[in-house]
């Protein structure tokens, strides 16, 4: 049996749904790393985040484009 923790649901129905589609070309696929990059960094800017470091991970790993690595101060 397959463990649902980790697996997507449809918000309507709670049942599980399939992956979402890959983009099939490079182009299209570094184009949506290149989208959740960008928004990872506007959401870490917007709070404030100090010292952002991106590492481009294309080619390098199977798991990741891009590791962002920042700090931060509580207050």
């Amino acid at each position: 049996m397959e463990d649902l923790v980790l697996s997507h649901s449809d918000p309507a129905t709670g049942l599980p749904v399939g992956p979402r589609p890959k983009p099939t070309d490079a182009a299209a696929q570094d184009l949506a790393s290149a989208e959740v990059l960008a928004l990872v960094l506007k959401s870490v800017d917007d709070d404030k985040a100090e010292d952002i470091v991106q590492i481009d991970l294309r080619g390098r790993s199977d798991v990741a484009d891009y590791m962002v690595i920042c700090s931060g101060r509580s207050s």
